[in-house]
């Protein structure tokens, strides 16, 4: 039973080595559609990143943090980024944005683009926008930043902040990656061409098909094709 497996992985890896050139060209043809896809077809998509620090208390002439007041901020950061992502903040945003945009966005736009997160020990609010456009991502993302922050500190009348770096304006897109894309593509067509190869019947018309499909054998005889 081992045996005869064997012979029929054997012969399966033969067929494979038989057409390698079809499996190389259609491998190859998937590479390509890939990239074409990823470069010419699906609309980049730019992502920048911006990071603000949090903290639940007005300085002290002394510049000293109570235990009390960092457990506070603890707390506050995750309750402020619950507000951030609540609709009315999205459309107050949406009624204040910057001249320097190339477009108008809407509220349902800006919460599509934005992501927040909160890392609560740090007191570190993460802003991340994706757009279409590379300097569009780069002005919501430093204005969504300091006006969701500004409109809660004023609404609570409690706590600072600070932007930890300035927003860059990306350079490439974030997606879609053109080697990822072109990876799967041939990753895909490799294994259409493979299921095909072992599927299809070959039909072999010259001895030195059958030699090259199988390199071992003896050819005894020959049939004439007759029209």
């Amino acid at each position: 039973m081992i045996i005869q497996k064997l012979k029929q992985l054997r012969l399966k890896l033969e067929m494979l080595w038989w057409r390698r050139k079809m499996l190389l060209t259609v491998t190859s043809v998937g590479l390509l559609l890939g990239l074409v896809v990823a470069l010419f077809i699906i609309p980049p998509q730019y992502t920048t990143k911006n990071q603000l620090y949090f903290s639940a208390y007005t300085a002290r002439e002394d510049k000293t943090i109570r235990d009390k007041q960092l457990e506070n901020s603890r707390g506050l950061a995750e309750s402020y980024v619950v507000y951030m992502k609540e609709a009315f903040m999205f459309e107050r945003a949406a009624e204040n944005l910057p001249s320097t945009l190339s477009k108008p966005y809407t509220a349902s736009q800006i919460r599509n683009a934005m992501n927040i997160t909160v890392d609560s020990d740090a007191n570190v609010i993460f802003f991340s926008v994706t757009t279409g456009n590379p300097q569009d991502s780069a002005i919501l993302c430093d204005f969504y930043s300091h006006f969701s922050m500004a409109e809660i500190v004023e609404m609570t009348g409690v706590g600072s902040y600070e932007i930890f770096n300035k927003t860059r304006v990306p350079t490439r897109p974030s997606f879609p990656n053109p080697i990822l894309f072109a990876l799967i593509g041939a990753l895909i067509a490799l294994v259409l061409g493979v299921a095909y190869a072992l599927k299809v019947k070959q039909k072999i018309y010259t001895e030195r098909e059958i030699k090259e499909l199988i390199p071992r054998c003896n050819v005894i005889a020959s049939v004439a094709e007759c029209k």
